[in-house]
């Protein structure tokens, strides 16, 4: 829904229609691998870290214009 209010996509697309933002040049990651915590606080230190390790590999690899957190 996001994606669509920003004015990014002309559609609203269902969750399971994720990978059709390929087509608008829009690419989604998770941060953490598993499942999302309540709140950040119940993440470890080293989830954090290896989190931010793996963010800034894929940053310098995709070289996106735009990185948006939600």
């Amino acid at each position: 829904r996001c994606v669509y209010e920003s004015g990014l996509t002309n559609k609203l697309l269902k969750s399971t229609e994720d990978i059709k933002l390929l087509d608008y040049r829009i690419g989604l990651m998770n941060m953490f691998e598993k499942p999302s915590p309540k709140t950040v606080q119940d993440l470890n230190a080293e989830e954090v870290r290896q989190a931010q390790i793996n963010l800034n590999r894929k940053i310098k690899f995709f070289k996106p214009k735009i990185v948006a957190f939600n």
